[in-house]
């Protein structure tokens, strides 16, 4: 290309840019235009009682919750479900409300959330104008939003602001650790997620809760550090996770593993690489079954309807081929841990397992912590029956598609109608 194609090229991205700038701008002027503006809880001008979000904005408290909760990003329901406030949410992301296989009955959701309403799904980077329309024109009482999603769509976010009042938290953490090592060395809830769950307490005008719950929280996680496996046992897990980041292939691994880090065991696959906690190290099937050393693995039960592609079928035949040569793996059943995001509950509650496994803990203190835990954050009614009701969730959805998904239990290789699933130990 000579100079002037070259200064007629420059020109013309110029005169794009600018064209996209002005489009941009024009959208941002129609939609606050058409949205309603200062008519009730809206963030112009707060007045009465405030709280600064995470975004660093000054929001005025909402005089009650009568006109309903819409949350905007993955995440926010669970955090929710720890306070009163639940029962005002009328909307979600849709594929938030389809968790758990469309069963609203979850760890997620534990709560009858059923006439529940959904918008687009933010969180898969889809919330446009209309859908921030239609929010506004429903005039909930409060919308609270993911960091991550202001950010992107924030002239629509902040026309949006102007109908109703917005808050804004940072629950990235729910994302990866949602724990930190303090300086004196104990783990606690990691600052930013502490940071929003205190500002929703403040928002929803139940601050004790929010103490009560954070307390509780770093309770738990001192517990589990008391309780750490010491020995040498190298355990593996294995993904087989449809969250999105997985293709559903036994041989997906996570290098940096959440409930083993809390649990203390080592993990076989902590030298696959990867980039930073969550993310997943896609293994050959030859490097799973002779590069990587290990006593025991640890099975993801999302995607059982995934058993029969081929890498799997390779890394469950070779396990089955170990059975009774005394080179055999143990196999365990894990909850979970990323469903539309990351849940901590579930992340605690295969530490814990891990820790009965490997003996640190008796299979019926497991099984009593985690019922502890689920009845002081969601309450007697539904925390006492919620480990039972999950057990039945994931055990429907694996005999559904031929494997024993029974959650927190042993199992074995074996052939099923031709092909190679995990069976009842």
């Amino acid at each position: 290309m000579d100079y002037t194609s070259k200064v007629i090229c420059m020109k013309t991205n110029q005169i794009i840019a600018i064209a996209v700038v002005a489009v941009i701008a024009v959208a941002a002027v129609a939609l606050f235009a058409m949205l309603p503006g200062g008519e009730k809880g809206g963030n112009d001008e707060p007045t009465g009682d405030t709280v600064v979000d995470s975004a660093g904005r000054t929001v005025a408290i909402p005089e009650n919750l009568d006109d309903g909760i819409v949350t905007v990003g993955w995440g926010i329901l669970k955090v929710l479900s720890y306070y009163d406030a639940r029962e005002n949410v009328t909307q979600v992301d849709y594929q938030e409300a389809q968790a758990m296989f469309g069963s609203l009955q979850s760890h997620y959701y534990c709560y009858d959330m059923s006439e529940m309403g959904t918008h687009e799904d933010s969180t898969m980077g889809n919330f446009s104008e209309s859908t921030i329309e239609s929010i506004a024109k429903e005039k909930p009482s409060l919308v609270i939003m993911r960091t991550g999603i202001y950010e992107k769509y924030k002239v629509g976010c902040d026309a949006l602001a102007k109908a109703c009042t917005l808050v804004v938290l940072d629950l990235n953490d729910l994302d990866s650790n949602f724990f930190q090592q303090n300086g004196d060395g104990k783990l606690a809830v990691a600052d930013d997620l502490r940071h929003s769950i205190e500002i929703l307490g403040k928002v929803l005008k139940e601050s004790d809760r929010s103490s009560e719950v954070l307390s509780i929280l770093d309770a738990t996680l001192a517990d589990i550090t008391a309780h750490r496996y010491t020995g040498d046992k190298i355990l593996a897990n294995l993904s087989g996770s449809q969250m999105g980041m997985s293709s559903g292939d036994i041989n997906v691994v996570f290098p940096y593993f959440n409930p083993f880090v809390l649990a203390g065991v080592s993990n076989a696959a902590s030298e696959a690489g990867y980039a930073a906690p969550p993310w997943f190290a896609e293994i050959s099937v030859e490097d799973f079954t002779s590069k990587y050393a290990f006593d025991a693995i640890f099975y993801d039960p999302s995607a059982p309807n995934r058993i029969d592609l081929p890498n799997n079928q390779s890394v469950l035949r070779w396990l089955y081929e170990q059975q009774g040569t005394g080179n055999e793996k143990e196999i365990y059943v894990l909850m979970t841990t990323a469903l539309c995001g990351y849940d901590m509950l579930s992340v605690i509650a295969d530490a814990y397992y891990v820790e009965a496994v490997t003996g640190t803990i008796a299979m019926s203190e497991f099984q009593s912590k985690m019922t502890g835990l689920y009845c002081d954050l969601y309450g007697e009614k539904v925390g006492s029956s919620l480990m039972e009701n999950l057990c039945k969730v994931y055990s429907a959805r694996g005999a559904a598609f031929g494997v024993c998904t029974d959650m927190w239990s042993q199992v074995k290789v074996g052939i099923v109608d031709g092909k190679y699933t995990f069976v009842a130990a």
